[in-house]
């Protein structure tokens, strides 16, 4: 019989084995997603309210939800936040894009340079580019 040690040593080890993309699909992609822009949102005073993480989204996803689409509204943003594992979607223009693209017509709005866009920290903001 396996110990509770020897349980956890195998979870560490497939967890060592799985790509950021399939983390990010088994924590909830779209959430996580959806956490990312929120926050990413919120420092850029496009939403307001404290950071959000996955438990506060569990028990408030339509709230959250509501806000950080609206937020990408005001940028000129359109976004369908997705809950659980599949993507957010965005669109400018009536043209879907990235959600890198979208983060990068933000940072512009707000005057960075392109220089300045390309080595933004996205790994800084939770879910996939």
């Amino acid at each position: 019989m396996a110990t509770r040690e020897d349980n956890l040593n195998k979870i560490n080890t497939e967890l060592e084995l799985m790509s950021d993309d399939e983390l990010d699909n088994v924590v909830g992609g779209g959430t996580m997603q959806t956490i990312g822009d929120s926050n990413f949102l919120s420092n850029r005073n496009l939403i307001h309210g404290q950071a959000v993480d996955f438990l506060s989204i569990a028990f408030n996803w339509n709230n959250i939800s509501k806000n950080v689409d609206d937020g990408w509204a005001k940028a000129g943003v359109t976004c369908c936040t997705v809950f659980g594992s599949g993507d957010n979607k965005y669109w400018i223009g009536g043209r879907e894009v990235s959600r890198k693209e979208a983060f990068a017509h933000v940072l512009r709005q707000q005057g960075c340079s392109e220089s300045q866009i390309a080595n933004f920290d996205y790994d800084g903001y939770a879910g996939a580019f």
